[in-house]
């Protein structure tokens, strides 16, 4: 009797340190592997609730095939995940049901916060296109007409005369404006912008010659630096440097020369603590890509007056914060009330017309201004660097354009009725640790259509190297 009490115990602690060892390996994924899921029928762990209340609904389980769900009734959604160690690669897969959402992607939130990497989903009008469709690697083409026989004669010579829309897929090309020549007059723009804004300009023979006179608001910090950097086909040529440490009007120039010809993009990096007052330069033609941020307002304690500018979106979305930012704006012959304050306010043109030009009035500023696409202050300075290509975007007129190319899409599966969706993602970069992961699922529109988007599970598979003796050592060693 003494000897199987002995050999009893002996066997609970072997099963008790064994499942130790089990739950240790597992939760520390010493294989280098862990995966972790969300399933609406169980209470999570490692990955938090859906957010926030309202645009996620409480779960629901259908009683006959007893799956639980979670109702996506706008977006945003968020969710993060924690995890024991840091990783270098996480897998999410996402099981969901679609009626009738256009485009659905996920984001992982990197250096920047409120930045994120997004990875396509589902693509219902690439899913269900009845264009020519032709693929390679992870390129999908469509095209209108049969002109191309494979995705390489697309991409090798793209057709920049021809109505483009790319997903997830920048085209190469040596952006050229052929004639041109540089002007003698100097260009001033005296509209005052609040924060950072991105500009392109085009140069030939000439040098880039910048001014830009601002002044710090103070409202939020009681010193801000005010940065301008300048890139060349991506690549950072320099960056000018200026701490502000008052409220009075500051001037900074920026001059290169030695240049050659070609488009170059100059970033205001600065925050929303900075307005610009006046810009002058020696180029001719400069536009904002996607955003102005017009202040000449009484808000700011300048002069209120209106405004003009161009733009060859196709749709606006317009903010303002101040009571004295309230006003009607013209679109293209089409009025717009902005009447409320914080939030968002959209308009799509009646009489939409891929990248044409539209004249924007604006009485009185104060007014963030967002599109896709770009924005000048005069007629004569507006160019288009992108040869009128455009972002996928789920509200688009697909008819209107010639050719879709996509990189890195692969539509869902489909069983049972759910779908399934994988998005990968590489963890350098992310904020921290890389411990905790923060995810946002993007379906733009979805508030505005009439069946939500059901999310069953959330699986996430992250990857790094195994844990050996070898990797110990060098850890002790170290």
């Amino acid at each position: 009797m003494g000897e199987f009490i002995k050999y009893y115990k002996f066997f609970i602690i072997a099963v008790i340190i064994g499942l130790f060892l089990f739950i240790f390996y597992g939760y520390f994924a010493i294989s280098g592997h862990l995966s972790i899921t969300y399933n609406v029928c169980d209470k999570p762990t490692l990955i938090s609730l859906l957010t926030p209340s309202g645009r996620v609904l409480d779960a629901e389980k259908n009683q006959k095939t007893g799956d639980c769900y979670q109702r996506l009734t706008g977006e945003p959604i968020y969710f993060s995940a924690s995890v024991p160690r840091s990783f270098n690669e996480a897998e999410v897969t996402l099981t969901y049901k679609n009626p009738e959402q256009n485009i659905i992607e996920l984001g992982l939130e990197k250096t920047i916060a409120e930045n994120y990497e997004l990875q396509p989903m589902e693509n219902k009008f690439i899913d269900d296109s009845l264009w020519d469709k032709l693929t390679s690697d992870n390129y999908i083409l469509l095209q209108k007409n049969n002109n191309y026989k494979s995705v390489e004669d697309f991409t090798s010579n793209i057709p920049l005369n021809a109505k483009i829309a790319t997903y997830h897929y920048s085209p190469e090309y040596n952006f050229k404006i052929d004639n041109y020549q540089p002007s003698n007059s100097i260009l001033e723009i005296n509209k005052a912008l609040r924060g950072k804004h991105v500009f392109y300009t085009y140069l030939k023979n000439e040098d880039l010659d910048f001014a830009f006179a601002y002044q710090d608001l103070n409202w939020s910090f009681p010193q801000e630096n005010f940065i301008v950097r300048v890139y060349k086909d991506e690549t950072e040529l320099t960056t000018v440097f200026e701490p502000s440490t008052d409220t009075n009007e500051h001037e900074k120039r920026v001059q290169l020369t030695g240049l050659g010809g070609g488009l170059y993009k100059i970033v205001l990096d600065i925050s929303d603590d900075i307005i610009i007052k006046k810009i002058t330069t020696k180029q001719h033609l400069l536009v904002a890509k996607d955003k102005l941020f017009l202040v000449d307002n009484e808000a700011y304690g300048l002069e209120t007056k209106p405004s003009t500018v161009y733009s060859n979106s196709d749709e606006f979305l317009f903010k303002t914060d101040h009571e004295s930012g309230l006003q009607d704006v013209n679109i293209a012959g089409e009025d717009l009330s902005v009447n409320k304050l914080g939030g968002y306010i959209l308009h799509r043109l009646e009489e939409y017309n891929v990248g044409s030009f539209k004249e924007i009035s604006i009485p009185k500023n104060d007014l963030l201004i967002q599109g896709y696409g770009y924005f000048s202050f005069n007629k004569e300075d507006f160019f288009d660097p992108d040869y009128g290509i455009d972002v996928f975007r789920s509200e688009m007129d697909i008819e209107q354009y010639d050719y879709i190319i996509a990189d890195n899409y692969i539509s869902p599966d489909t069983q049972a009725g759910w779908k399934t969706a994988t998005a990968k993602y590489n963890l350098d970069g992310v904020l921290g640790d890389r411990k905790n992961l923060n995810f946002a699922i993007s379906a733009p529109g979805l508030a505005d259509t009439k069946d939500d988007i059901l999310i069953k599970d959330i699986n996430i598979t992250l990857k790094r190297d195994p844990i050996t003796f070898k990797y110990l050592w060098n850890k002790i060693f170290k």
